[in-house]
């Protein structure tokens, strides 16, 4: 530490936008953006509604906006932006201005894959974990407890931050491998149907012969009926 101008090196510093834990947060952000298309493409093959393509689509778009604001610092130049137009910070720094944003969009996108990941127990259970742990770091980022602590506020909110997005990757990761054992049982189920049906002879139109009817002439038969004829 003595050997750099602020007594911290950048890239172990978790405060630091450009340390190895953002780097690890960009990364399992971007990776639950991919994961997303992915089950987006799974809910596709499965004969979604158009509405629920469209949701899962804005739900990878926010992945991949938060994936950008963790390289960037988008929220910090919007913070500064809302507290300069209105002249006030409201609570501590003002990260108020964006963490109740990213609360309402994270809650929304949660309900949605609450919602469509009902059915798999594991991808719901690592959902809770992420909801509790980005819930923790937006109370660390706000100061509301740990104040005299800043290192150990500092600990806790990227800490969590970071598992938060490992929790959703999991979450994904899950449902999407539930979405491709769905999708398998029921072409399996499909295929024995099928299997079924033509050993029964089910679905197929039987000849004149086989239903020992005699054959008309030709020229008394017309239309659908000839066709029929010529190909029995």
């Amino acid at each position: 530490a003595h050997l750099t101008t602020d007594g911290k090196l950048a890239a172990l510093d978790l405060d630091s936008e450009g340390s190895i834990a953002s780097w690890c947060s960009i990364v399992l952000l971007f990776m639950c953006g991919l994961t997303t298309m992915s089950v987006r493409r799974l809910r596709v093959a499965a004969r979604c509604s158009l509405i629920e393509s469209r949701l899962w689509l804005a739900v990878c778009l926010l992945w991949f906006t938060m994936s950008l604001d963790e390289g960037a610092s988008l929220h910090e130049a919007f913070k500064e932006m809302i507290a300069r137009i209105t002249g006030t910070r409201i609570l501590g720094d003002g990260s108020i201005y964006w963490a109740v944003p990213y609360f309402l969009l994270l809650s929304a996108s949660g309900l949605f894959v609450l919602r469509a990941a009902r059915g798999c127990p594991a991808a719901i259970a690592s959902l809770f974990g992420a909801g509790i742990s980005y819930a923790i770091a937006v109370i660390a980022q706000l100061e509301l407890f740990l104040g005299n602590h800043p290192a150990i506020e500092t600990w806790i909110e990227e800490s969590c931050e970071m598992l938060g997005g490992l929790f959703i990757l999991m979450t994904l990761g899950l449902y999407a491998r539930w979405l491709v054992v769905q999708l398998e049982h029921a072409r399996d189920a499909e295929s024995a149907g099928a299997r079924e049906r033509g050993s029964r002879g089910e679905g197929t139109v039987p000849c004149a012969a086989a239903r020992n009817e005699p054959k008309r002439p030709h020229w008394a038969l017309t239309g659908k009926a000839l066709d029929r004829e010529r190909f029995s």
